[in-house]
């Protein structure tokens, strides 16, 4: 599989944690991986890693999941809170990552008075 050209990805702890640490670098993400910083329509973002690839697991577990942060080349570009690991039938072969860009999540907070 060819792997993402521009985009890099890396794995830390949530920002809520007690420490908030990297837990590792993402070297193995597929085209189709998107990370794109936008003012209005915040959307999930994905990520494509071969489902292989032997840290998939560790990206979201029972009780803990992960802040991806995405940068072309050094500049960053986008973070996300990855909530789902998905695989489907169609391309047993991916795994996609998906959840919210950071600015996405205050769209589902409620404000109470």
């Amino acid at each position: 599989m060819e792997k993402q050209v521009g985009l890099r990805f890396e794995a830390w702890t949530l920002p809520t944690a007690a420490s908030f640490v990297k837990k590792f670098d993402i070297e193995v993400a597929l085209p189709g991986s998107t990370g794109i910083r936008q003012l209005s329509a915040y959307s999930d973002n994905s990520l494509l890693l071969p489902a292989s690839w032997p840290s998939i697991d560790e990206i979201v577990t029972d009780t803990e999941g992960s802040w991806i942060i995405a940068y072309r080349d050094d500049t960053y570009i986008d973070e996300f809170l990855a909530e789902r690991v998905e695989l489907t039938d169609i391309r047993p072969s991916i795994r996609t990552v998906t959840g919210p860009q950071a600015n996405g999540i205050v769209e589902r907070c409620a404000i109470y008075p």
